[in-house]
């Protein structure tokens, strides 16, 4: 695995397993979100770490990217054309019944939470 960063910062991978299940474009979902919020986070946020955690609970499965970054005004960000990601990463949410959040403030770092309902074994 390639690390995204190409100016030296270091990546460190921590793996744990997630039993739970999900439809297949939710878990598409997940991931594109993931892709979107990692490249964010290398490209704008100059972001020093970044943490990822997947975890079931309850009956929902919760995806969370928080970073170090520099954040943003979230209610700016969220309507201009700057902001077409975090549109994006909303409405594939709103696409396979999940919630999407975003907390962000200037000079705070930036999390973001999406979750989907986990599925139900037969």
């Amino acid at each position: 695995m390639k690390s995204m960063f190409t100016d030296g910062r270091k990546r460190i991978l921590r793996r744990t397993r997630v039993r739970a299940g999900c439809r297949p474009g939710q878990a598409v979902a997940l991931f594109r979100i993931l892709q979107e919020g990692l490249n964010n986070a290398a490209r704008h946020a100059l972001a020093k770490s970044v943490a990822v955690s997947l975890k079931a609970i309850g009956k929902n499965l919760i995806l969370t990217i928080c970073d170090t970054g520099i954040g943003f005004d979230v209610q700016f960000r969220s309507t201009s054309p700057a902001g077409f990601g975090l549109i994006i990463m909303r409405e594939r949410m709103r696409a396979v019944g999940g919630h999407f959040t975003i907390e962000s403030r200037p000079g705070r770092g930036t999390t973001i939470t999406a979750s989907v309902p986990r599925e139900e074994k037969r």
